[in-house]
């Protein structure tokens, strides 16, 4: 199956890193076929992207410091607000293994 959904995303440790809810058909997609395609595109141009494709390392956030740290980035927020109560989250871990973009080195322009 596939699917394509917007996420926030974490650039930590040289990795590109998102969260979902576990019980989240993302998740179960992942589960069967590690296999995924991140697309990036510029914000001021739409013609210029960056594409990411390789594959997906699952973890849980038990204590939810990952999806605090993106609430924080992306809401100024301490806390993620929107998940019901006793929702579960995992961290998405994209293993880059190709790269591309149609303009490689002009992408802040």
């Amino acid at each position: 199956l596939i699917s394509a959904n917007p996420v926030s995303i974490l650039w930590e440790q040289g990795q590109i890193r998102f969260t979902t809810l576990k019980d989240r058909m993302k998740i179960r997609n992942l589960q069967a076929d590690p296999r995924l395609t991140l697309c990036a595109i510029h914000p001021h141009n739409p013609l210029h992207y960056l594409e990411v494709r390789g594959h997906a390392v699952l973890e849980d956030d038990a204590d939810r410091a990952f999806v605090n740290r993106i609430a924080m980035k992306y809401m100024g927020l301490e806390a993620f607000p929107y998940d019901p109560p006793g929702a579960e989250r995992m961290i998405v871990t994209v293993v880059a293994e190709q790269v591309s973009t149609p303009f490689m080195g002009k992408l802040d322009k």
